[in-house]
């Protein structure tokens, strides 16, 4: 078990992994917690309780988050395998863009997406071994691990949502260092009038196509930011946007840091201002 300890975070309070973890008696009479709780279940059997005396059973493949005061009861079958990947975040502290990904229920099974555990574990290893820029690396995989939790089916039904969202979200990846997104080209793709795919892209992704697609740059260009020898030029252009000055100002207005500043903040002043040259 690995515990990496609580460090100052606007979101995140806590990323870790249990491993072949023992059955807890005190755990077993139920908790309230302060912070709110995302769990993954990889491996074993347990049993989860929301309301006293009405549990359920929690296989490999289960995902949970339970809201700070919400009392529960889970733990491991004795003699089970159990891997569990916990997340604590702040209560109230996801952006909009973020908790409209957040599973409505809160359990949810037959999760057993590839890109859930790659996406968590690129969370946890950006949580733990804390390298340059690791604070605003671990909110680009928590965008990430939500992407990937959405496309699994956890918010809609699998068979539906799941397949369209992420070839959705693959087609506006492949368009990201365009400068406009051509809705019309995707809801041809999606065999969909115009009018009816800004509808159903709604419905599965919360926002509006142009307005996601923006939220989907604003994340890549922080991101590359964060890579050494790419000039700030250079990320606008990766965004589509050629007019550094234009990038910086919608930079500014969505993050409210220019990116010299975002820079400078994640990765200190020595090397910021080494690759802004």
């Amino acid at each position: 078990m690995v515990r990496p300890a609580l460090s100052e975070h606007p979101i995140i309070a806590g990323v870790g992994m249990e491993r072949d973890k023992a059955v807890d008696p005190l755990l077993g009479m139920g908790r309230t917690m302060h912070l709110d709780y995302w769990g993954y279940i990889s491996a074993g059997t347990g049993h989860l309780e929301l309301v006293r005396g009405q549990g359920q059973a929690v296989q490999a493949g289960a995902f949970m988050t339970l809201p700070a005061q919400r009392w529960h009861a889970f733990n491991p079958v004795p003699g089970t395998r159990w891997m569990e990947s916990w997340l604590l975040l702040h209560p109230g502290s996801l952006p909009a863009p973020l908790s409209a990904l957040v599973p409505a229920q809160p359990l949810m099974h037959g999760v057993r997406d590839p890109d859930v555990t790659l996406a968590w574990e690129a969370l946890y290893d950006a949580w733990f071994f804390r390298p340059i820029g690791w604070q605003e690396l671990a909110i680009f995989q928590l965008h990430r691990l939500l992407i990937a939790v959405h496309c699994a089916g956890l918010a809609r039904p699998a068979a539906l949502a799941g397949g369209r969202l992420r070839r959705l979200h693959q087609l506006l990846y492949a368009s990201i260092s365009q400068p406009d997104l051509d809705l019309h080209a995707l809801a041809r793709k999606e065999k969909m009038g115009y009018d009816s795919f800004r509808r159903h892209f709604r419905q599965l992704v919360g926002q509006a196509p142009k307005h996601y697609f923006l939220e989907l740059k604003i994340a890549y260009a922080k991101e590359q930011l964060l890579q050494i020898g790419v000039p700030i030029a250079e990320v606008g252009r990766r965004v589509g946007i050629a007019d550094q000055y234009y990038f910086s100002r919608l930079f500014r207005r969505k993050t409210g840091l220019s990116p010299r500043e975002f820079r400078r903040r994640t990765l200190g002043l020595d090397e910021a201002s080494r690759l802004d040259k």
